[in-house]
């Protein structure tokens, strides 16, 4: 079965490593947290829900890391395609919304980057 995995983009605007105490730490009072988008991933391969939400989790986690203090990506909700595909705009808005949605398999080795960013990453994601 597929399922739409929902994701919500946050990112740090105090973090800069080239200037002095902009480490964007919650510690030294340089964390904000901005919601910076989302990414739509269209999962096949998973037998339940809650199976294509830990794949995409670990997936974004994967992705982000060593960058954490600047970006984290997250699920935020998982539906059945089907009903994700009802649900769109009649209109040119659908269009983009399907360009833009991320398609992955449980079984790949190879994904598509999350967020902004283009092409694809290589990476073990063990359960």
């Amino acid at each position: 079965m597929k399922y739409v995995v929902s994701t919500t983009l946050l990112f740090n605007k105090h973090y800069d490593r080239t200037i002095e105490n902009h480490n964007g730490k919650f510690v030294d009072g340089n964390a904000e947290w901005k919601r910076f988008g989302s990414t739509d991933f269209v999962v096949s391969g998973a037998d339940r829900p809650t199976t294509a939400l830990a794949f995409i989790h670990a997936l974004c986690s994967k992705f982000y890391e060593g960058s954490e203090m600047v970006y984290k990506e997250y699920p935020k909700a998982v539906v059945p395609y089907d009903d994700w595909l009802a649900e769109l705009p009649q209109d040119e808005e659908r269009d983009f919304i399907l360009r833009c949605a991320r398609h992955v398999d449980i079984n790949d080795e190879e994904f598509p980057a999350p967020g902004y960013s283009d092409g694809t990453f290589s990476a073990p994601i063990h359960f």
